[in-house]
């Protein structure tokens, strides 16, 4: 037997708990409650320990000690998620992040110190250093950006493109 996608265990517990009053092609979070959130995530993660739905080892050594743990900490965040994601339970709206990029260089310890240090500074009120902090922020994120593009080079075949074009193949 196949586990259950999270993505596929939030909707059918939403649907399942809401019912008849379940309205599709409406934003659930119009009606959905805060108690009705945690029952639907207390539904899926109770699925989750019993293996019916995905977890991966990572999570659950991380967080599933006790169910509550698990709710509170893990399945009702990914709940906010797909409702927030979900066409079947957005209304059908392509999901637009409130804050792209915000997460840009999240996992880079330099960037952390340096959010740190732009916070402490700003408490301050020290404006000529919380810029500095900026600018050496937006440095290191493009020095991330070029990082990265370089560990997604590609291979081409030059020798399939026109011959026009053939030089610019690196």
């Amino acid at each position: 037997m196949s586990k259950l996608s999270q993505h596929s265990a939030v909707v059918n517990a939403t649907k399942t708990w809401f019912g008849e009053r379940f309205r599709d092609g409406v934003d659930v979070k119009d009606y959905a409650t805060k108690e009705d959130k945690r029952a639907i995530a207390l539904a899926v993660a109770e699925g989750m320990l019993s293996g019916e739905v995905e977890l991966s080892a990572e999570a659950k050594a991380k967080y599933g000690s006790s169910i509550e743990t698990l709710v509170s900490k893990y399945v009702v965040g990914m709940v906010t998620n797909w409702f927030n994601k979900s066409k079947e339970l957005n209304g059908g709206a392509k999901y637009e992040a409130k804050n792209p990029g915000s997460r840009a260089g999240s996992s880079d310890d330099q960037i952390k110190q340096m959010k740190l240090l732009r916070k402490q500074l700003e408490t301050l009120g020290n404006a000529d250093g919380v810029a500095q902090v900026d600018a050496a922020i937006a440095v290191r994120l493009a020095e991330i950006g070029i990082a990265k593009a370089a560990e997604t080079k590609v291979t081409i075949n030059a020798d399939i493109l026109p011959e026009s074009i053939r030089g610019l193949a690196v």
